[in-house]
């Protein structure tokens, strides 16, 4: 469900949170579907890495490895500005601003809006519903591999 932005950045935080773990589940099961549970626990930047060694010998139809391959290109800087958005701190101000304050000291404030927020929650959202896809194209490569 694509959100549209009501002006609260606490409720696109909390979107970004739910739908990130979404995604997290949904590489999950791409990575049961295809028999390989051993990175349940890992992080997500681990899984993509995984995915990749795992379907690297795959025998792919049409565009479907390319479309694969783009989508865990995409899927770890999403990764890592999630990371960013639930684990900083964040700071209103009188005039209605707010700013995304990094705990590391080496890193510079940036001002955010729910806008933004939210459109990177639907960002997300998109991504989980790109992974659950996959499993198709996955299915179809997985089988011609059975075959041969």
């Amino acid at each position: 469900m694509h959100l549209v932005d009501d002006n609260d950045p606490i409720r696109a935080i909390g979107f970004i949170t739910v739908y990130s773990a979404y995604a997290e589940q949904r590489m999950d099961e791409v990575l049961e579907y295809l028999g390989d549970d051993s990175q349940n626990r890992a992080q997500a930047k681990q899984k993509i890495k995984h995915l990749r060694k795992v379907t690297a010998h795959f025998e792919w139809f049409d565009d479907e490895g390319d479309r694969f391959s783009k989508l865990l290109d995409e899927a770890e800087p999403i990764f890592d500005k999630r990371g960013q958005y639930i684990h900083n701190r964040y700071i209103g101000c009188s005039d209605g601003a707010i700013f995304m304050k990094p705990g590391r000291p080496d890193r510079e404030q940036e001002k955010v809006t729910s806008g933004t927020l939210y459109e990177f929650a639907n960002e997300v959202f998109d991504m989980s519903g790109s992974f659950n896809a996959s499993k198709k194209w996955l299915g179809r490569a997985k089988k011609a591999i059975e075959q041969s």
